[in-house]
């Protein structure tokens, strides 16, 4: 049976796995929400981007200052994402995305996968001085597995390997969304809303003593191959395993504004979230920690149309916390620590309508 110590020890190998890899992905563009000015059956667009993390692309020189990981390779990340939205009518729009990340972490690299589906049903006319639209969609992140495969040393422990299997989110949102003209050329959009989010992950495999073990949310630890240290069981109390499965509920508001003149569009948008968490964040507060509840988004990106209905654009994304609220399985009662960190974002892509 292994000692409290060093099951405490397990616990903050497995925290130090899930911060560092979580803490870089990408999120819904809810700080963009908005209601065209017009709306016709068939209109449809097609956003294609190239997403990235790295020493060069830290534009808001956030990780160069980071007092852990600067100049390192710890949290590099390359992917993309494709948007897509489609006019039923003159009055619905169904929106879904995709993206699909990896994120590099010394000898390992993860895959993320995330989804968004949704509908915008537009409340006034065309010609309504103020449009307003009410939003629903659901979207998710899941991955796999998150692992780290190089000893990790810790109060005189090593683990070889650490694996977290299945983990996955899914959230429901409602968003009410009103946007007008301030001038010819500048148009607003202010947006609120509501959501709620369900966390879940498998268990946990940890190669430690000669032996792999996998750990369940109960903290009962059952071997699964032969230990060279004649290991056999391991118990963790379940008041020290981390609080991996919740549920949270959130509000948010926000908005954008959006400056025209062709062949030129400039687009900048702000999104606040608050969260309540209630299991999760009350182990955090029951052993001394911070938690964090709130996020703020700020997007904005520049637009080059090239050829009617083509364009090219280039975005910037930066959070005052992370990724909170956006890649809801990267909070838990381990990671909370990490999320006192801003990070940003940096997307080149083509927009096309048809």
């Amino acid at each position: 049976m292994a000692s409290l110590n060093k099951q405490n020890s397990l616990l903050m190998i497995l925290g130090g796995l899930m911060s560092v890899s979580l803490s870089a992905l990408a999120a819904p563009l809810d700080a963009l929400l908005t209601v065209a000015e017009t709306q016709r059956a068939g209109d449809s667009h097609l956003e294609l981007s190239v997403d990235a993390v790295n020493s060069t692309l830290d534009i808001f020189k956030l990780r160069a200052s980071d007092p852990v990981y600067a100049g390192s390779s710890v949290g590099d990340y390359t992917g993309g994402h494709l948007l897509a939205d489609y006019a039923v009518s003159n009055q619905l729009a169904i929106k879904a995305g995709y993206w699909l990340r990896q994120l590099t972490y010394g000898a390992d690299t993860e895959r993320i996968q995330s989804w968004q589906l949704a509908t915008q049903y537009r409340l006034s006319k065309d010609e309504a001085p103020i449009t307003f639209a009410i939003q629903t969609a659901a979207w998710g992140n899941s991955s796999t597995q998150l692992s780290k495969s190089t000893p990790t040393s810790m109060m005189g422990l090593t683990v070889d390997k650490i694996q977290v299997n299945q983990l996955q989110d899914f959230q429901l949102e409602l968003n009410g969304i009103a946007s007008g003209n301030w001038t010819q050329r500048l148009r607003w959009s202010s947006f609120a809303g509501i959501g709620n989010s369900r966390v879940s992950t498998g268990n946990l495999l940890l190669d430690a003593y000669g032996c792999q073990i996998s750990l369940n949310q109960s903290g009962q630890g059952t071997v699964l191959n032969k230990c060279s240290s004649g290991l056999v069981a391991l118990y963790i109390p379940p008041s020290l395993m981390p609080v991996l499965n919740y549920q949270d509920k959130y509000v948010q508001l926000g908005g954008s504004l959006v400056w025209h003149s062709a062949p030129w569009e400039v687009r900048g948008g702000y999104q606040y979230q608050i969260h309540q968490r209630e299991s999760v964040d009350a182990q955090i507060q029951s052993q001394g920690g911070k938690t964090y509840q709130s996020n703020h988004i700020f997007i904005a990106d520049l637009q080059y149309e090239f050829l009617k209905n083509q364009a090219i654009f280039l975005r910037g994304q930066l959070m005052s916390n992370q990724f909170l609220g956006e890649i809801p399985f990267a909070y838990n009662s381990v990671t909370a620590s990490k999320f006192d960190r801003s990070y940003g974002l940096v997307s080149v892509g083509v927009r096309l309508g048809f």
